[in-house]
C-alpha cells in the first residue's frame, strides 16, 4: 500500500507532463484572447490609420490577409496595407504592393486610383534637377499611362497635371545640363541639350531662356571656327538612356546628335492637317525660304491641345492644330495661330502674341514644329 506522500509525488508528475506535452494548446483555451472577426480587424485597421497610426494599420490589415485570405475584406485590407506603406513614405514597398494588386485585380474599380498612385511613388521621389531624373520618366510613364487607359476618370484628370510638371521638370534638367556644358565652353554640346528641348518641351515657357543661349553657343562656335588652332572637341555620342557623371550631376538621356532632328515635321499618313488653307503667294525670297507658322503650345496629349484652342478662340484668335510625329513615333499636337509667308512678319506676331496674352510662342516652318530665328543683318 503507497503512503499518502508518495502518491502526491506521481500525480504531481503526471500534470508536469501534461502540461509539458500540450501546455500551449491548454494556455490558449483558457488564457488567449478571443479570434477576431474579419470585419473587426478592418475596423480596428481603419481606426488606426485614420488616426495616423500607420504601422499599427498595416499590422492589422496584414492580420486579415493571413487568417481570412477568401473574407469580402480581404481585397480592400490589400489596398489599404498600399496606402499605409505610402502614407509611412516607404515609396518602394507601396509601389511593390500597388503593383501586385493591379496584378492580382486588374478589374478591380480602384486600378485608376492605384496607377495613379503607383506613380506618385516615383514622383514623391524625384531629385532636384541636377540629379538623376529616372524616377520623374518613370512617374510620366504611369500617369500617361493612366491616362491612356481611363482618360475620363478623375485620377486621370490629376494624372495630367502632373504629366506637365515631370515635362517641366525634364526641361529644366536639359537646360541646368546646357548651362553646364556652355560654362565648360562645351558649346557643341550645349547646342545639342538647348535644341533637344526645344524639340520637346516647345510649350513650357522654357525655350526662350533657350533660345537665347543657343544663339550665344552659335556665336561662340563661329568665333573659334575662326581659329584654326582651337579647334572645337567633337563631343561623343550617348545612346539615349545611358547616364553619365559630370561634375556633380548624374546625366540622363543625351539628345540625338544636332545633324538628326528630333521631330519630324511630316503630318500622319491618312489624316488630314487641320491648318487651314493658305492662299497662294507670288515668288519672292521669302517664299524660298517656306512659310512660317506662330505656335504657341505641343502636347502628347491631344485633349490638352484641345483646351488651349478652345480658350484662344473665347479669346478671339483663330487656332488650329498642326499634328506630326517624332523620331520615337510619338504624336505631337502642335497648337498655332496662324501662318506667314514673311519670318520677320511671323517674329513679329510671336512678339506680339506673347506681349498680350503673356505665353510664350515660336516661329517654325509651316510643316514642322522645330524653331525658326530671324538673323540680324
Amino acid at each position: 500500500m503507497y503512503k499518502p506522500r508518495f502518491m502526491l509525488k506521481w500525480l504531481c508528475v503526471g500534470l508536469l507532463l501534461i502540461f509539458c506535452l500540450g501546455g500551449c494548446a491548454i494556455w490558449d483555451r483558457f488564457f488567449s484572447e478571443e479570434e477576431k472577426a474579419p470585419a473587426e480587424l478592418m475596423s480596428e485597421g481603419m481606426e488606426d490609420f485614420d488616426k495616423g497610426s500607420f504601422e499599427a494599420a498595416s499590422e492589422e490589415f496584414q492580420k486579415l490577409k493571413d487568417r481570412y485570405p477568401y473574407s469580402k475584406f480581404a481585397i480592400e485590407a490589400e489596398l489599404m496595407m498600399a496606402n499605409a506603406q505610402y502614407k509611412r513614405k516607404l515609396y518602394d514597398e507601396a509601389f511593390e504592393d500597388y503593383d501586385e494588386f493591379e496584378r492580382l485585380h486588374p478589374k478591380n474599380r480602384n486600378i485608376p486610383y492605384v496607377i495613379y498612385r503607383k506613380g506618385m511613388c516615383h514622383f514623391s521621389q524625384a531629385s532636384t534637377i541636377d540629379r538623376d531624373q529616372s524616377n520623374i520618366f518613370k512617374a510620366k510613364e504611369e500617369f500617361e499611362r493612366l491616362v491612356k487607359k481611363f482618360p475620363r476618370t478623375e485620377y486621370a484628370n490629376r494624372a495630367r497635371a502632373k504629366i506637365r510638371k515631370c515635362y517641366m521638370d525634364l526641361a529644366e534638367h536639359e537646360l541646368y545640363v546646357g548651362q553646364f556644358y556652355y560654362k565648360m565652353n562645351k558649346y557643341r554640346a550645349a547646342v545639342e541639350r538647348y535644341r533637344y528641348v526645344l524639340m520637346n518641351y516647345p510649350d513650357l515657357g522654357q525655350y526662350h531662356e533657350a533660345l537665347e543661349f543657343l544663339s550665344k553657343c552659335k556665336e561662340k562656335i563661329a568665333k573659334e571656327q575662326k581659329r584654326p588652332d582651337q579647334a572645337l572637341p567633337i563631343p561623343q555620342k550617348k545612346a539615349i538612356g545611358s547616364t553619365q557623371k559630370q561634375e556633380g550631376f548624374l546625366e540622363t538621356r543625351p539628345p540625338k546628335p544636332i545633324d538628326k532632328p528630333l521631330v519630324k515635321g511630316v503630318v500622319s499618313q491618312g489624316e488630314k492637317s487641320t491648318r487651314p488653307k493658305v492662299p497662294e503667294i507670288g515668288k519672292s525670297t521669302s517664299q524660298k525660304m517656306g512659310l512660317f507658322s506662330v505656335q504657341v503650345g505641343a502636347f502628347l496629349v491631344k485633349e490638352n491641345a484641345e483646351e488651349l484652342v478652345s480658350g484662344l478662340m473665347r479669346k478671339g484668335y483663330k487656332p488650329f492644330i498642326f499634328q506630326t510625329a517624332d523620331s520615337r513615333k510619338r504624336q505631337w499636337y502642335c497648337v498655332r495661330i496662324g501662318n506667314y509667308a514673311d519670318l520677320k512678319q511671323a517674329s513679329q506676331a510671336a512678339s506680339k502674341f506673347y506681349t498680350k496674352q503673356n505665353v510664350p510662342a515660336i516661329v517654325t516652318s509651316i510643316d514642322s514644329p522645330k524653331p525658326v530665328t530671324l538673323k540680324n543683318k
